[in-house]
C-alpha cells in the first residue's frame, strides 16, 4: 500500500490512520526506513481534524508524529455529581437512603403486596401450569431455566426436541442454584 510513503500525500495518510489506528499497529516508519519497527496506534482521530494538524505538503513522518501527539481521553468524571456517594452500594448511608426513599414509597402508594392485582399476578407466575420456554444450544439440546416453589432460585435443565415434543417431558438438571453454597464476596447473599 505504502510504495513511496515518504512522499504520500498528507491527506491520504491521515484519513488511513485515522481509519485504522484503533484496530492495528501502524507500520508506516518501518516502511518509510526499510527497517521493521512498529509504532503504537494512536487514538483514532479525524481525518479533518488530522488536516488541520500540518501543511499539505507535510510527509507521512510528520503524519504519524501528528497522530501520535493526538492526547488520549481522559476518562469522564463528575467530581460534581450530587448522587457520587451512591456508588458504594454496600455503603451504611447508601443503604439507610434506600430504606427511608422505599418507606417514603411504601407510605405514599401502599404496600403493592395488599392489592388484588399483586395477588392475582404472584398466582399466575407461581401456577404449576407453566409452559416452558426452551432454546437450542448446539445442536441437539433444549435448554430451559426453570423457577417454582421447590426451586426458587432456579434449575438450568436440558432435554432433546423429541422428549420436548411430549406432554411430559423428561428434564435432566444441568446447574441447580438452590443447591450451590452461597456466594463468599460481600455483594449478594445468594445466587
Amino acid at each position: 500500500f505504502f510504495s513511496d510513503p515518504g512522499r504520500m500525500h498528507w491527506k491520504v495518510a491521515t484519513s488511513f490512520i485515522a481509519a485504522n489506528a484503533p484496530r492495528l499497529a501502524v507500520e508506516l516508519r518501518s516502511a518509510a526506513a526499510g527497517r521493521p519497527h512498529l509504532i503504537r496506534a494512536p487514538a483514532r482521530i479525524s481525518t479533518r481534524t488530522a488536516a488541520a494538524m500540518a501543511p499539505p505538503d507535510a510527509t507521512v513522518d510528520a503524519a504519524v508524529d501528528a497522530a501520535a501527539a493526538v492526547p488520549k481521553a481522559e476518562p469522564l468524571t463528575a467530581p460534581d455529581d450530587p448522587h457520587l456517594w451512591l456508588e458504594d452500594v454496600l455503603g451504611e448511608k447508601p443503604l439507610e437512603w434506600v430504606e427511608k426513599v422505599n418507606r417514603d414509597c411504601l407510605a405514599a402508594v401502599g404496600d403493592p403486596k395488599e392489592t388484588e392485582s399483586y395477588a392475582r399476578i404472584k398466582s399466575i407466575l407461581d401456577s404449576k401450569d407453566k409452559i416452558p420456554h426452551a432454546y437450542r444450544i448446539g445442536s441437539k439440546y433444549y435448554y430451559n431455566f426453570w423457577q417454582d416453589d421447590k426451586h426458587v432460585q432456579g434449575i438450568w435443565r436440558k432435554t432433546t426436541l423429541d422428549s420436548f415434543k411430549t406432554k411430559e417431558p423428561e428434564w435432566s438438571t444441568v446447574l441447580d442454584l438452590d443447591a450451590l453454597p452461597p456466594p463468599t464476596t460481600d455483594t449478594a447473599k445468594t445466587w
